[in-house]
């Protein structure tokens, strides 16, 4: 049987052509996490429909 070697990431391309390394885009994640002011939950959701402004997903 031939083994599997798991290959690791070390970064990736965005659509428009960029290239980020593994850690900026980790750095990126959590200074996003410190700029939301307020987690949206499934109560919030029965008052008012909210959409990911990335993706322009219903959650």
């Amino acid at each position: 049987m031939a083994e599997h070697k798991k290959k690791e990431i070390i970064g990736y391309y965005t659509d428009d052509g960029s290239i980020y390394c593994v850690d900026c885009v980790l750095k990126t994640q959590e200074q996003i996490r410190k700029e939301i002011e307020k987690a949206i939950t499934a109560e919030d959701t029965e008052k008012e429909l909210y959409f990911c402004d990335g993706c322009k997903k219903e959650m």
